[in-house]
């Protein structure tokens, strides 16, 4: 991954952090040299998300790697 992919990236976790949106499963993405405080507030806002779900809608949070 260049520098300038993963600098992309960087922006746009901000932006779904940014966004805050808990209304739909949020992105769950993880990069080499991913900032750590980002990795943690996606982890974050994805539990927070299915932390509303009903019992019965609970489902694995799913993950990606992207190397």
């Amino acid at each position: 991954m260049t520098s300038e992919e993963r600098k992309n990236l960087q922006i746009f976790v901000q932006e779904t952090l940014d966004a805050g949106v808990t209304e739909y499963p949020p992105i769950y993405i993880q990069y080499p040299y991913q900032n750590a405080d980002q990795y943690y507030a996606l982890n974050a806002l994805a539990s927070e998300y299915y932390e509303q779900k009903r019992p019965d809608e609970q489902c694995v949070i799913p993950s990606r790697r992207l190397w």
